[in-house]
């Protein structure tokens, strides 16, 4: 797992924030839904923490876990999180470019050793 860069945004009043920008791949899942719906609901209550509009997205290349995040994010949905599963890493860093441009006017650099999606 590795962080995607970021640079200094500057947000109301003065403040300077880093956008949050992780792209994460995960190789298996043995969780129920039952599971889901606490981790959920814990992020929930870390989301009130945060402050809202947090990108995450959700690289599953296989089925079972693809299916598994994209019940998360029904599950999690109230959080303020913007989030987005995928079946490709490069997907998902291509999207979080996307938000952060959009959300902030900024052009993340591409990590070292990676192409420019």
């Amino acid at each position: 797992m590795a962080d995607l860069p970021a640079s200094d945004v500057p947000r109301g009043r003065g403040a300077r924030q880093k956008p949050a920008a992780r792209a994460a791949a995960a190789e298996s899942a043995d969780i129920s839904t039952a599971e889901l719906r606490v981790v959920a609901e814990q992020d929930k209550r870390i989301a009130a923490l945060a402050p809202p509009g947090i990108l995450i997205a959700i690289v599953a290349p296989h089925d079972h876990g693809f299916g598994l995040a994209r019940m998360w994010e029904v599950f999690a949905e109230g959080t303020g999180w913007v989030t987005m599963s995928f079946r490709t890493r490069s997907d998902a860093e291509v999207w979080l470019r996307e938000q952060v441009k959009r959300k902030t006017g900024l052009d993340l650099p591409d990590e070292p050793g990676t192409a420019s999606g």
